[in-house]
């Protein structure tokens, strides 16, 4: 293996004792260059300095290994690199640059036999650069280029051309840029390679190319790993990253139909996460996106450096499938189980190798994993079975807690939930209603057998609790599987009003959200969901715990929702706003997000339902007005309307104690026609005042 600087690879002995001048010919396997590229800065200005400290000291250089195979092409033999094509394009720049700069005269033709076999316009640009450009050093080189008449404005497109002007800028700027007098012709052969004939070394180019077929990334991967092996005080770190690391990630690659990562993205995208961690925990601040200042800032600590290598070596030997199987699911299991159900594909490594999203809950949740495998000898299974859980439960229920300023207490939490089996109370992390919860819960299973945490485990996969118990609690522990059994996630919309209506008649199950606005579950799954999140409203949980724990009893006793609903209906004498929600479905059916509108400080018989989230501003009705809109002859507009008599002026409003048919008059006013008073007491009517207008509505329609 011969060690040759730039100059000497275009020259080749044959078999004859005969030295021959030969171009370098980039062959159409390589990509395109890419140190030019603005995503490459780092590695392009990184790799700049060095040659440049190198020449301006006058030390030699060695930029590692060049391999490549002699062929013949169109009767002449030509060097065919196989790896080593981005420096030595980086030092075809550079000899141009300086053989312009200062004007060198003899013994530097070979630069005019330098092309790129990838594209027609490359190999254009390529000759244009070396036979028909002149630089002037007046401006930027690249500038000069495109001014030049004869450079072709498709070059442009060339992602190769695109790199080279980016990188002779890049040359000019370092080399030249304080000192335009610099001379460093006769520093140049100082540069060196180890030079590999993969003829001579009997290895194949096929061969080759299939050891060396990780993809495009991979020059940037290695660049990275170097320089990341600089700073790594373990010697078996650069054999672990070529051999069992990359196993772990290469095991983890599978094709469904969906494009295959590459393995040193995937390799890259965990040394983040793992310094994503670890930064965190220590601010709150994620790593450096960029790669080599996330080298700089993270794992230049030797503890660090550690903990990177414990939480890849964690993953050696083991099957991710099956070990994220073993804990996890992606929806409630059919029957009791220990599973965790987290909503997603269960495979969290796989999930960030693909570069999937990796939010908070992703990111805790791995982690997770990764503390348990690295203390194994500290957790058993069993405890892990249920911490994971628990994990699970405060990630997916803390959304609105994800803030910049929690995430250090929280990475430590989770850390301590995995090791300890513990919960701190006085930090300011996690949703505080669900570690309170959550405390409560450890505490019960430690009092309780293993069947009590098995049922509360499938309690708590239910999708429409995922953790958050807080309605049910374990007081109702006879109840979990009727739970189970009751809330399902698969209803059709009439199916989750009939549990609503249902519900309805054990209380006022409503959720206070603000000072005005309510929430009451309604007709699909994600109302539910948001109505048994976590919540800080003990008097809100109290009511809507005692209303669950009557239906339930109930329906284990074999009552439907039907009859439930019957016997309340049955015999009624006062008429809150329950029984409006009760009697007349669409009121519920109007409301997309299970969000109330009711006026005055307590709830009468007068209120809004809400067609969007948040505010009255877009689409709401009056509830009472709503039950109403199928009157023959009237009709309901959509944005708190009143009911109008169509084709007259005439329109009934409701209010909290009155229905008043109005009548508009000159200039937009209305005038009062007839006021029907709802007889009540106190805020319950004593008459069902939707069939009280009825006849009313019918009237005004027949005498229009």
């Amino acid at each position: 293996m011969d060690k040759k600087n730039f100059a000497e690879i275009f020259r080749y002995t044959d078999e004859n004792k005969v030295e021959k001048k030969i171009p370098i010919v980039i062959p159409m396997i390589q990509r395109d260059y890419a140190q030019g590229r603005s995503s490459a800065t780092e590695i392009r200005k990184s790799f700049v300095k060095a040659i440049y400290e190198a020449l301006k000291s006058g030390k030699e250089l060695n930029l590692d290994f060049v391999y490549g195979s002699y062929e013949d092409i169109d009767g002449n033999i030509a060097f065919i690199p196989l790896d080593g094509q981005q420096r030595l394009t980086t030092l075809f720049l550079l000899h141009w640059l300086v053989i312009n700069r200062e004007n060198i005269t003899t013994d530097c033709d070979f630069i005019e036999r330098f092309t790129y076999k990838t594209r027609h316009t490359t190999r254009a640009f390529c000759d244009f650069l070396t036979h028909k450009f002149k630089p002037q050093f007046e401006h930027s080189i690249s500038h000069e280029i495109k001014e030049d008449p004869q450079f072709i404005l498709l070059w442009e497109n060339d992602p190769t051309v695109k790199g080279m002007l980016v990188m002779l800028d890049e040359l000019n700027k370092t080399f030249y840029g304080e000192n335009p007098e610099m001379k460093y012709w006769e520093e140049l052969p100082k540069i060196s390679f180890f030079f590999a004939d993969l003829d001579e070394l009997g290895i194949s180019d096929e061969i080759y190319i299939k050891m060396n077929s990780r993809g495009k990334p991979l020059t940037r991967f290695e660049h990275f790993k170097a320089e990341l092996d600089s700073v790594i005080s373990n010697s078996d770190f650069s054999e672990k990253v070529d051999t069992d690391w990359t196993d772990v990630f290469w095991n983890i690659r599978e094709d469904n139909g969906v494009e295959l990562p590459v393995v040193d993205d995937s390799f890259l995208r965990y040394i983040h996460f793992v310094a994503n961690i670890i930064c965190l925990k220590k601010n709150g601040n994620e790593a450096p996106v960029d790669d080599f200042e996330m080298i700089r800032e993270v794992y230049v600590d030797k503890a660090n450096q550690q903990l990177l290598e414990k939480a890849l070596d964690v993953w050696v030997g083991i099957n991710s499938e099956v070990f994220f199987s073993k804990w996890f699911t992606s929806n409630q299991p059919t029957d009791n189980s220990f599973l965790v159900n987290i909503r997603q594909s269960v495979n969290l490594l796989k999930k960030l190798s693909r570069g999937e999203e990796q939010n908070m809950r992703n990111v805790l949740l791995l982690w997770g994993c990764v503390t348990y495998l690295m203390n194994t000898d500290k957790v058993s299974e069993k405890d892990f079975r249920t911490r994971i859980r628990v994990l699970r439960n405060l990630t997916l229920n803390s959304e609105n807690e994800y803030r910049k300023e929690r995430y250090s207490a929280m990475v430590t939490e989770a850390e301590e939930l995995i090791l300890l089996g513990t919960i701190n109370l006085e930090t300011n992390s996690f949703n505080q209603q669900q570690k309170v919860e959550e405390a409560n819960k450890l505490n019960w299973i430690k009092d309780n057998n293993e069947e009590h945490e098995l049922m509360l485990s499938t309690l708590e996969n239910n999708n429409l609790l995922l953790g958050s118990t807080c309605l049910i609690g374990t007081d109702n522990y006879d109840y979990f599987e009727t739970f189970n059994n009751t809330f399902k996630d698969s209803y059709n919309e009439n199916e989750w009003i009939d549990l609503s209506r249902a519900l309805l008649t054990y209380g006022d199950i409503s959720y206070k959200e603000n000072y005005w606005r309510v929430l009451i579950p309604g007709k699909n799954f994600a109302i539910w969901r948001n109505y048994f999140g976590p919540n800080t409203h003990a008097n809100f949980r109290e009511r809507a715990s005692e209303a669950i724990s009557g239906l339930l009893k109930d329906i284990k006793e074999g009552k439907t929702f039907d009859k439930i609903i019957e016997d309340w209906l049955t015999g009624l004498e006062k008429y809150d706003w329950r029984y409006y929600f009760i009697q007349y479905p669409v009121i519920m059916q109007k409301s997309q997000y299970g969000k109330y509108w009711f006026p005055g400080e307590s709830k009468g018989c007068h209120f809004y339902t809400m067609h969007t989230p948040l505010s009255t501003g877009g689409r709401h009705w009056e509830g009472i007005l709503l039950a109403l809109s199928n009157e023959k002859g009237w009709s309901l507009g959509d944005y708190g309307n009143d009911l109008f008599l169509e084709g007259t002026g005439k329109y009934l409003v409701n209010e909290r104690h009155s229905g008043i048919i109005r009548e508009i008059v000159e200039d937009s006013n209305s005038t009062d026609l007839e006021t029907i008073d709802i007889e009540h007491n106190g805020d319950c009517d004593l008459i069902d005042r939707v069939e009280l207008l009825r006849p009313i509505l019918e009237k005004y329609r027949l005498t229009k």
